[in-house]
């Protein structure tokens, strides 16, 4: 029993450290944004070189196999957690994608806000997501669909081939202090 004791706690510890020990936000402070959205005091380092997963989430065994992009949520992302009403405002037109909520403060209030998603999302090799900007010039905005929190484009692959593409907005998008931004890539 001592063993599974001595074990234990060092463990506890390594999991505290990791997940508790590390603030978004110091001293209660709001973190600064750059223009980007993105915000560069109180967040760890992460690499976000790395290259997206794709998970197969449907097939019917001919080419059309449908993918969606798993990105890491271990910093930023969730804002789903705080935020209600989420849609599109699309204007295919002008290549304008707003992401709107209601989504609520530290304060106890709440206000709709939006993003402009083509401002963090970009088309990587037909796969949307964010780490890039840009990708209402290869994906048919007419065609954007939302449930929940995933939208789902056709976009070209860059091979003249269309994918259609599904990413989840919550591991891109956070809402901080009653406003969404990307998370810093």
């Amino acid at each position: 029993m001592a063993a599974v004791s001595f074990v234990f706690k060092p463990l506890f510890l390594v999991f505290l450290s990791l997940h508790v020990a590390t603030p978004l936000v110091t001293n209660n402070t709001q973190p600064e944004h750059n223009s980007t959205g993105s915000s560069h005091s109180a967040w760890p380092e992460i690499d976000y070189s790395q290259k997206p997963q794709f998970l197969e989430i449907f097939s019917t065994g001919d080419s059309n196999t449908e993918e969606i992009t798993a990105w890491p949520q271990d910093v930023c992302g969730g804002f789903s957690l705080s935020c209600s009403g989420i849609h599109l405002h699309v204007v295919p037109n002008y290549g304008i994608a707003m992401l709107v909520a209601t989504c609520s403060s530290p304060g106890g209030g709440t206000g709709t806000v939006q993003l402009e998603l083509n401002n963090g999302l970009g088309n990587h090799n037909g796969h949307i997501g964010p780490a890039g900007s840009d990708f209402a010039q290869s994906c048919d905005l007419s065609s954007i669909a939302i449930s929940g929190t995933r939208i789902r484009i056709p976009c070209d692959d860059g091979k003249g081939e269309t994918q259609s593409s599904v990413t989840d907005l919550n591991y891109a998008v956070m809402n901080d202090y009653g406003s969404l931004f990307f998370c810093p890539r």
